[in-house]
């Protein structure tokens, strides 16, 4: 069984991006493949999400972990990259 695992560390909670790194350090150690992201804007947090969305196929365990922050609009969770400019909710 292969194990992929992506790890999206973000903010400037420097306590926060520490624990989220010995995570992903642990979890390498156990072997999942890591990647980490520390400050992810759009661009790259898009990038990261369809590779890992392409490793996950039959056989494959994916672990998907996100210490950043996130919000909720009608109903539907959000991750909010760094630099995310959040003027209103669109309709």
């Amino acid at each position: 069984m292969l194990a992929w695992e992506l790890v999206l560390c973000g903010g400037s909670l420097s306590e926060s991006s520490e624990r989220c790194h010995g995570y992903g350090e642990f979890l390498q150690q156990m072997g999942f493949a890591v990647t980490l992201l520390r400050d992810a804007d759009l661009r790259r947090l898009r990038a990261a999400i369809e590779i890992f969305r392409k490793e996950l196929r039959p056989g494959v365990v994916g672990l998907f972990y996100f210490a950043g922050h996130g919000l909720q609009v009608k109903g539907e969770n959000y991750l909010v990259p760094i630099g995310a400019r959040i003027a209103r909710e669109v309709p």
